[in-house]
């Protein structure tokens, strides 16, 4: 009898991580997602560097990144060097004036927790929100140097799923000013 189940030495041969393995694992999920470029972190000198050498690097200087989400959190994985990372920024803003009560309440948090690590960064105060507000972010890395089991990626993937999910409910708790959304929506 056959079987379109994946085998269990798939789930548990050790294998190289890349972008197309995430995407497996989101399509056996039934997870949507969406692939987008995203530009390397590349140092450049602007007095040595030329148009012409811009161009004949544009393809090394882009990299593709996995971006999905859950209710009121953008998350993208991201492949560099030896590490998976997942950062999830949440759709909550709170007013830049609020960083007094922001920055001890997600140290506490990120001193009690063991993951995600949480942060906060400034918006440019530009599109939806005209002001500079504080923008949330959470962030979650795995070595992925000796690769990882089909078991391993997707137990990664749904424990960012998990532990994102919890720690932005309790950042909602924290600031509910910051909450503009109904639960239905």
């Amino acid at each position: 009898m056959a079987s379109n189940a994946p085998s269990h030495a798939a789930d548990t041969e050790v294998q190289p991580v890349n972008i197309h393995r995430l995407v497996e694992i989101f399509e056996l999920l039934g997870a949507d997602y969406v692939l987008v470029s995203a530009p390397n972190d590349s140092e450049t000198d602007p007095e040595t560097d030329t148009d012409a050498d811009a161009a004949a690097a544009a393809p090394e200087d882009e990299r593709i990144v996995l971006q999905t989400g859950l209710p009121h959190l953008t998350i993208h994985f991201d492949i560099q060097d030896d590490t998976l990372s997942a950062f999830a920024t949440w759709e909550g803003r709170l007013d830049a004036s609020a960083e007094e009560t922001v920055a001890p309440i997600i140290a506490d948090f990120n001193w009690q927790m063991v993951a995600p690590t949480l942060s906060y960064a400034f918006s440019d105060g530009q599109g939806k929100h005209p002001t500079e507000q504080i923008v949330i972010n959470g962030n979650r890395a795995m070595a992925i140097g000796e690769g990882l089991s089909r078991n391993q990626l997707g137990t990664f993937i749904l424990s960012v799923f998990g532990s994102f999910s919890a720690a932005f409910e309790a950042v909602a708790q924290a600031f509910p000013q910051a909450v503009t959304w109904n639960e239905e929506d």
